[in-house]
């Protein structure tokens, strides 16, 4: 690799960073979801060069700060970290071109409903937090309920990460 790209590499991989940082820091408690919005589209936006030091950079330093800061959402953020990859898999092409076919995006937000509920599970076991309980509560134990809440923040992930990835390649395409 270039010395060029590995500056380019660190300084991609220190601004997602940043960004991800600020979402975890803002966007606490009910509004953690508007993390699931940003982060994963943020982590793709910077991958701008497809490099697995870009990667290695980030993980070794965002899973770090996040168990020390914010361990409530470190479960959470293995899960950003994992839509990311699967934005990347499943939505674009070598090129960085949002693919849109029906079965990439059903795909997509198959997998980004998994991630959440794993996610909520993970955090409960691991973290002896209560918010798969809170979710069933929420929805008086009715697992129909709590899927469909699950598929309604999943499918709104996934419109918000593919109108948000968009508009943001728009504008880093013009500068």
């Amino acid at each position: 690799m270039k010395p060029h790209y590995n500056i380019k590499t660190i300084t991609h991989a220190a601004f997602a960073l940043l960004l991800c940082l600020f979402c975890l820091s803002f966007f606490r408690g009910p509004t953690s979801i508007i993390s699931a919005f940003l982060i994963p589209v943020t982590i793709v936006l910077f991958d701008k060069y497809a490099s697995k030091y870009y990667y290695l950079i980030l993980v070794s330093t965002l899973l770090p700060v996040t168990f020390i800061l914010f361990q409530t959402q470190f479960i959470f953020i293995l899960g950003y970290l994992l839509l990311a990859l699967l934005l990347r898999a499943f939505l674009l092409n070598n090129e960085r071109k949002l693919l849109l076919s029906f079965f990439r995006v059903i795909n997509y937000y198959i997998s980004v409903v998994f991630v959440l509920y794993i996610s909520i599970r993970f955090t409960d076991i691991l973290l002896k937090t209560s918010l798969h309980l809170m979710m069933l509560s929420l929805t008086n134990n009715n697992a129909i309920l709590y899927l469909i809440i699950l598929m309604v923040e999943g499918f709104a992930i996934t419109v918000f990460n593919i109108i948000i990835f968009k508009l943001l390649q728009i504008r880093t395409n013009q500068n």
